[in-house]
């Protein structure tokens, strides 16, 4: 019965493990639904390369590259609100490190926002945390970075926008930016393939097989009668001794007692009636040695 219920439970654990899937095989959510996907085109990703490369000055700052103006990316269109705010830009920068030491970028993601037919309004703002320390030379390097939440009134065209103002250490191959719509999740559930609900309920059966087997197997372990458990040493002890002090005769034998004398009984409760129905009877005596006290005369008036 034992070992069916080992069986059990490896089983069950064996069919969750294999149920669940691990949480790093799934991709990290930064909204509640992932609304469009943006591969920069390869002309606007060589830009941001020659950008990275142009020549550095003496004072550290780089030489001004003649298109960098237009560097900024703007996206395609697409519809905002209506109960699907915020929206995150999530930008993926990807190349290989130019020699050993630190990579540093500054970025800069917003939104192009729709007015009206003919006016247009740019929503731009820093992007922080696009670095890496202590990188190997011609290690190639991905790096991410979530931009500022932004909810928009009403429904409304907007489209994102992507700038690069500065790169260090890093030849870019490759630029995707991620529009996510709503709030994250606090927890993500990875998703159950088809074949994993049925490995649960295999799990779920294993264990409510090993549950009442439990149940079974108790009673009967329990209602072993207790004249076949050996006594324990201390009662073995004192049944013995107890046995010894029974058998063994009497020392100092206690005296016999004394009955009580019936004829002083009777005596006392016979005078305990006189005293009670006629009192204490005392004779009364004159002391004729003690002189008598004189009379008063009276005075006649």
């Amino acid at each position: 019965m034992g070992a069916v219920r080992a069986a059990l439970i490896v089983a069950a654990v064996m069919a969750f493990f294999y149920a669940v899937p691990a949480a790093s095989g799934s991709p990290r959510a930064y909204g509640r639904e992932l609304v469009a996907q943006h591969r920069l085109p390869a002309e606007t990703v060589a830009r941001y390369a020659a950008l990275a490369t142009a020549p550095q000055r003496a004072d550290g700052s780089r030489e001004r590259v003649p298109w960098a103006d237009e560097s900024l990316w703007v996206g395609p269109p697409q519809t905002v609100g209506g109960g699907r705010n915020p929206y995150t830009l999530v930008l993926t920068v990807s190349g290989v490190a130019k020699a050993a030491g630190d990579i540093r970028t500054q970025w800069r993601t917003g939104w192009e926002v729709r007015e009206s037919p003919v006016s247009t309004r740019e929503v731009l703002m820093p992007l922080a945390g696009l670095s890496s320390t202590v990188v190997a030379a011609g290690a190639e390097v991905s790096l991410t970075a979530i931009g500022t939440p932004v909810s928009f009134r009403g429904e409304r065209q907007v489209a994102p926008m992507l700038n690069l103002v500065a790169a260090h250490n890093l030849d870019i191959s490759d630029v995707h930016l991620q529009v996510w719509s709503g709030s994250a999740p606090m927890i993500a559930w990875p998703a159950l393939s088809a074949s994993r609900p049925a490995l649960l309920g295999l799990g779920a059966l294993c264990l409510l097989g090993w549950f009442c087997l439990r149940r079974t197997a108790r009673p009967t372990e329990l209602s072993a009668p207790a004249a076949t458990r050996p006594p324990e040493p201390e009662l073995q002890e004192l049944l013995a001794h107890r046995a010894a002090s029974e058998r063994a005769p009497l020392s100092n034998p206690a005296p016999p007692t004394q009955e009580p004398d019936h004829d002083h009984v009777s005596r006392v409760v016979s005078s305990l009636r006189d005293v009670l129905t006629a009192g204490l009877a005392v004779p009364t005596e004159l002391d004729k040695t003690r002189p008598g006290r004189p009379r008063s005369r009276r005075r006649a008036l």
